[in-house]
């Protein structure tokens, strides 16, 4: 099947979609961790979501400064302004719904959240923490 462009974002966004009201309506209740490197798109333009129920096995230690304020870029600001020791671990379902959010804006303008030109901790430090918000 021949997919448009925007056929195939469709797709994507409908598949994407589909996987969290699946895992939403299971045991696991929320991903948590629900980022656009965890969607997976197979050869039929279906995504598949990937690395969740994996953060009990994941040790805060091993990840860097960078890559955890990268990460943060699709957590919930409700979620980003806990203290780590409050923050549930494995997410919420209202926090996997602004992550579909974000990785729906990426699909759409084919571009990295928040314009991607700011170094994440800079803009997570700045911006969410003095609770002002940038919407480009």
């Amino acid at each position: 099947m021949y997919h448009t462009r925007s056929g195939s974002r469709l797709a994507v966004i409908t598949s994407c979609f589909q996987g969290m009201c699946y895992i939403q309506g299971s045991f696991l209740r929320s991903h948590g961790s629900l980022k656009s490197s965890n969607c997976l798109i197979d050869s039929r333009w279906v995504l598949k979501i990937s690395n969740y129920g994996m953060d009990a096995f994941r040790d805060e230690r091993e990840v860097g400064e960078h890559e955890r304020y990268r990460d943060l870029q699709w957590t919930a600001p409700e979620l980003v302004r806990l203290a780590d020791s409050d923050r549930p671990r494995y997410g919420t379902q209202k926090g996997d719904v602004y992550s579909f959010a974000i990785i729906m804006h990426e699909i759409v303008y084919r571009g990295m959240p928040f314009g991607g030109d700011l170094s994440p901790r800079g803009w997570w430090c700045g911006n969410i923490y003095r609770h002002e918000y940038i919407y480009k």
